[in-house]
């Protein structure tokens, strides 16, 4: 969508997540083989023509620095626009920003140095691969004064822990937002919307005046009577990774052909960071199925359903199931995994077992040894 840039709001809460976020922060999270969770709200931005995101971050964002880099894989490192890191502290906040509104806040002469007209709010704990070109031109034509790309609660395609619900009138106008939980919330908010820069900013102002704590659960909703509020539902797949458990579900939904094909190509391709590493080497007793394997690795033992990254080591005679194994990591000859995910970095030395409950799998922390 031309005449239009994005926030990503990358200081969101990471203590749902517990030990998956101890050194990272949720949108940095590893998946997929190959990419981090911020890949896909940032391809999605390109994909439409966004070529200005400025990305929130308040603690833990090491990785995500190290990941996104100059942000040249998704075409963002640029003279004009390109990629922006808003740390707390760098503008007018005085607390870091703990909360959606805060961030707006504390972003505020950001938004003041941009000239576009529209903006795009987006939460980057999405899996999901969506036209926000099309989003947005729906929202100019509709006149809304803020448009919400929701799910609809009866449909299938969408997984994982959403935090706010909406209640819509007969002309598709929000009338009410609730916890994703109520039944009576129709459709649930993936965690993106637009609006115009000018709005924006006075709801900035407001919220600072006011005093108010959050964004889209407690200033727009005391705003509805003022604000024309709309959605636009996306029809393919998508997930909100809030938990351990939605890492888990979403990671073996992505085993599916037809979910990758959706994920990664439905509306453009998703970046992500490139490496020069070699492809998968199978060692002649290795016994693949169903998973994927990403290149720098070796097997040397069977694979059922199971997904492993970048420079990842599996010895002789080891059986991986149901697991996701994530860069560097060594599982020594003979070793055993089924229901686990193990961090970066981490070794299973030979002959251990490590078995996990189905839904809810065993983690192994970043850069530890285990022996059983």
């Amino acid at each position: 969508m031309t005449n239009s840039f994005a926030l990503v709001f990358a200081n969101i809460d990471n203590s749902t997540m517990d030990l998956f976020t101890a050194e990272r922060s949720i949108c940095a999270l590893p998946i997929g083989a190959r990419y981090r969770l911020i890949d896909f709200t940032l391809s999605n931005l390109v994909n439409s023509g966004v070529d200005t995101v400025g990305v929130t971050v308040r603690e833990k964002y090491q990785s995500l620095l190290d990941h996104i880099g100059t942000a040249r894989d998704w075409d963002l490192d640029r003279r004009s626009g390109g990629l922006t890191f808003l740390p707390p502290f760098a503008f007018n906040s005085a607390t870091p920003y703990d909360t959606k509104l805060k961030a707006l806040i504390g972003s505020e002469s950001y938004l003041r140095a941009k000239h576009a007209e529209y903006v795009f709010l987006c939460e980057p704990d999405v899996v999901g691969n969506m036209d926000l070109d099309s989003f947005g031109e729906k929202h100019v034509e509709s006149g809304n004064d803020i448009t919400y790309l929701t799910v609809r609660r009866d449909g299938k395609n969408h997984h994982g822990t959403f935090k706010t619900g909406l209640v819509t009138d007969e002309n598709g106008f929000v009338t009410e937002f609730l916890k994703a939980k109520d039944p009576r919330a129709e459709r649930l908010s993936i965690g993106v919307c637009v609006m115009k820069r000018s709005l924006l900013l006075d709801l900035t102002v407001a919220g600072r005046l006011n005093n108010y704590r959050h964004f889209d659960n407690e200033m727009i909703p005391r705003l509805l009577e003022n604000l024309k509020v709309g959605v636009c539902d996306h029809e393919g797949y998508v997930a909100k990774i809030r938990t351990g458990n939605d890492y888990y579900r979403v990671s073996m939904d992505l085993l599916d052909s037809d979910v990758r094909k959706d994920v990664f190509f439905r509306y453009g391709h998703i970046f992500t960071k490139t490496y020069a590493d070699v492809p998968v080497l199978y060692g002649l007793d290795s016994d693949v199925k169903e998973s994927l394997i990403a290149d720098g690795s070796s097997v040397g033992g069977v694979v059922r359903q199971s997904i492993i990254f970048r420079r990842v080591k599996l010895g002789k005679n080891t059986r991986i199931e149901s697991s996701i194994v994530m860069p560097d990591s060594v599982i020594e000859d003979g070793a055993e995994l089924r229901y686990v995910i193990t961090d970066k970095d981490v070794r299973v030395t030979s002959g251990a077992k490590i078995i996990g409950e189905p839904g809810r799998p065993r983690l192994l922390l970043k850069g530890q040894t285990y022996s059983e």
